[in-house]
């Protein structure tokens, strides 16, 4: 099985961002230094309305971040959002937007105070599957 290599700190920022932003879906981009355990945590805005439980990242933000990376010699390595109230399963519509991104997909299951952290990859034709987190 394929595996994601997280930092804590990263784990515990796409946490701590989830939490702040609930109800509404948190979204963001992860990224690190090429071949190294990714370090960085990218919060972007989400100007998706938080009634209809979605995530659209501010597309101008987006780029600033993109930007930002490349200038600090990083990547962006997986996108992550979250579901406040549900699980951490991509739904059809996470899976249509990570077709296009091409990086890992985090997902975030906020249920009380428990929280699933779980990272999926996409095939040539845009199947999901999940991948094994390691965290350290």
């Amino acid at each position: 099985m394929e595996s994601f290599t997280l930092g804590q700190s990263v784990a515990t920022a796409i946490i701590a961002d989830a939490r702040r932003r609930a109800p509404a879906e948190a979204v963001g981009l992860v990224a690190g230094y090429p071949g190294a355990v990714p370090c960085r945590c990218v919060p972007l805005p989400n100007v998706a309305s938080a009634s209809i439980r979605s995530f659209l990242a501010d597309p101008f933000a987006q780029w600033q971040a993109l930007c930002s990376l490349e200038r600090d010699g990083m990547v962006p390595v997986a996108v992550y959002h979250s579901h406040p109230e549900g699980g951490a399963a991509l739904s059809a519509e996470d899976v249509f937007f990570a077709k296009r991104a091409g990086l890992y997909q985090l997902v975030l299951g906020l249920q009380s105070e428990s929280v699933h952290l779980a990272a999926y990859s996409l095939d040539p034709s845009g199947a999901p599957s999940s991948v094994h987190l390691r965290i350290i």
